[in-house]
């Protein structure tokens, strides 16, 4: 029921598409400056997701924001 109440979540994101040799192509949405001593953090949805399911924009918004990976 999560997904029901979550917020809408809006970011800027840049897109970039690479084509493949088979003629299919995968869409990379980029969010923000990268420097390049800082992780990259790729996020995959599911099947019949997007970049603007719920759960990724979700995801995209917290790490914006600041999350992290947990740690232990």
């Amino acid at each position: 029921m999560g997904p029901l109440w979550r917020p809408t979540t809006h970011l800027e994101r840049q897109r970039e598409r690479l084509w493949l040799d088979d003629g299919d192509f995968l869409d990379l949405d980029w969010h923000g400056p990268h420097s390049a001593d800082a992780p990259l953090v790729l996020v995959l949805h599911g099947l019949t997701g997007s970049s603007n399911s719920p759960y990724v924009a979700g995801l995209q918004q917290a790490l914006a924001t600041g999350a992290g990976p947990a740690r232990r």
